[in-house]
């Protein structure tokens, strides 16, 4: 699932509230999910959590992993070309040979 599973801290605004006279934060277990248009959040049960909280993680895992496997698909192709500037190379060569094309 492309979201993450946070704790966020606020106050809530009630003048009798700790969190107003002492400062003290209320917690909130939060998903944040990202659709193409925009971010949303709402906040989450301890069953969702426990629910979406390895989605969340899987899908992370999962956009490092392509991430990983796109740096090593360019490296490999780099690695393919300098192989093949090499292989045309005409260092080496004699006169003769360099006037005779190469497959």
């Amino acid at each position: 699932m492309p979201g993450v599973v946070t704790v966020s801290r606020h106050r809530c605004g009630n003048s009798g509230c700790a969190c107003t006279r002492e400062g003290k934060l209320h917690e909130a277990v939060r998903i944040l999910i990202k659709f193409k248009d925009g971010y949303a959040t709402r906040c989450l049960s301890q069953e969702e959590v426990d629910s979406f909280r390895p989605r969340t993680e899987a899908y992370q895992r999962l956009r490092k992993a392509r991430g990983n496997l796109g740096k090593w698909h360019k490296e490999v192709i780099e690695l393919i070309d300098q192989i093949e500037r090499e292989r045309r190379s005409l260092e080496g060569l004699s006169e003769e040979d360099r006037k005779r094309p190469l497959r």
